[in-house]
């Protein structure tokens, strides 16, 4: 492996910036969403408490993570925590 590493390279900490500054474009049940994720609720707790069909939720997930520039959930929440989008 070489010293030498790319400046886009997410897993060394380099985290990639909110496309479009997507962030911005969330509506605040995107936000809630993300919270409750961050808060360790369950994909059915958290189509509950938002009134969604699980289908449902993973479309909204699915677009929320897309929207953020992220590579999955996880990703999606450390961005929304880092930029202070949840708490």
């Amino acid at each position: 492996m070489s010293a030498t590493t790319s400046s886009s390279d997410p897993l060394l900490g380099r985290e990639p910036a909110l496309a479009g500054n997507a962030g911005a474009r969330l509506s605040e049940r995107d936000r809630t969403l993300l919270a409750h994720i961050s808060r360790g609720l369950t994909d059915a707790q958290i189509a509950e408490e938002l009134h969604l069909s699980p289908e449902a939720l993973r479309g909204t997930l699915r677009r929320v993570v897309e929207e953020m520039g992220a590579r999955n959930r996880t990703h999606a929440v450390t961005l929304a925590l880092r930029t202070g989008l949840i708490h």
